[in-house]
């Protein structure tokens, strides 16, 4: 089987391609009891993350209980809120966090949301149904400061059909309003590694790394980036790199070829993956890809040159005790 059989369509990082999982030393969880303004003016203490629903607030379900369509097409959620949601709280700075700029993380949020602190906007919109909402924030002084943050769930972009939508309606998950997975307050490095990518080369046993670096000072720094890749299965170091990198400011790219020692592809009944671990000064990041080629023959698909058919289940992310899909591995697992 020659290469110029394929038509070669797309190179993956493996599960996650192109995710960064990017972890702070000064990390602080903003989880807890904040106040919840409704565009009504209904003022009520929620726990966050969480939603709305979970909170049994909004507006009461009205439907009597018969044999009807309506009763009888989709779950139907005890309370539901669709709008505007203003969450309050003071969060206290720590010295050690204090006068360095700051990142705000929110994992799971339909679908606009925007910050102010102190009453001055922090000049930054989200609209996203599926990645986290981040907000990168100014240097706060040591103490108090009152975050505001408004979450609106009302549809942003017209990207149903018959008013359905997999992201965005009541007949999969809900249309909920709220925080869900991390709610995080970290400390930016002054150089970091903001996204990794990674493009197997499985006929070379290497992969090509595509970093995005992020200097948020306004002076040159220079970088010694480590680059480490073990087996996920055995902990086994397979690759290594160690660049040095002057990172001027603002965002800057950078591209490096680590060479494996004898890595094994990936199939779907042999599942080997590696996990790729970037360090540079306090930043450090990671993702974790397998060795797989995508590629067509005719109307076939191939991975790493064998034909595969893909398939799946459909449960339509339905979870009737929560209303909202979990947000960590043992739920999903399960």
């Amino acid at each position: 089987m020659t290469q110029n059989m394929f038509s070669k369509i797309s190179l993956f990082t493996g599960f996650v391609a192109g995710i960064c999982f990017t972890s702070f030393s000064q990390t602080m969880s903003v989880a807890g009891k904040w106040l919840a303004e409704l565009s009504s003016g209904q003022v009520a203490e929620i726990e966050l993350p969480g939603t709305l629903d979970m909170a049994g607030i909004g507006i009461p379900d009205s439907l009597k209980i018969e044999m009807a369509k309506p009763q009888l097409l989709r779950l139907t959620r005890k309370v539901s809120y669709i709008g505007p949601c203003k969450y309050i709280r003071t969060i206290e700075i720590p010295k050690d966090m204090a006068g360095k700029p700051l990142r705000l993380k929110m994992e799971r949020v339909l679908w606009k949301s925007t910050l102010v602190i102190d009453d001055k906007p922090i000049n930054q919109e989200n609209i996203s149904l599926n990645s986290p909402h981040f907000f990168e924030i100014p240097p706060l002084n040591q103490g108090k400061h009152i975050f505001e943050i408004t979450i609106d769930n009302r549809c942003q972009r017209d990207i149903s059909f018959s008013n359905l939508c997999h992201s965005y309606t009541n007949d999969t998950h809900t249309i909920w309003n709220g925080v869900l997975g991390d709610f995080t307050l970290s400390v930016v490095p002054t150089v970091e590694i903001a996204r990794i990518n990674v493009y197997p080369d499985i006929r070379k046993e290497s992969i090509e790394v595509d970093m995005t670096v992020n200097n948020v000072s306004n002076r040159k720094e220079n970088r010694n980036i480590k680059l480490t890749i073990k087996d996920k299965g055995n902990g086994h170091v397979v690759g290594n790199a160690s660049l040095k990198y002057t990172a001027s400011p603002g965002i800057s790219n950078l591209k490096t070829i680590i060479k494996l020692d004898n890595p094994e592809l990936w199939n779907e009944f042999s599942q080997p993956l590696y996990r790729l671990a970037a360090t540079a000064g306090d930043s450090f990041a990671e993702t974790t890809f397998g060795m797989r080629e995508v590629a067509t023959d005719g109307k076939s698909l191939l991975i790493n040159r064998h034909k595969t058919f893909l398939r799946g289940t459909l449960d339509c992310c339905v979870f009737p005790l929560t209303g909202v899909p979990p947000t960590d591995k043992e739920g999903w697992t399960k």
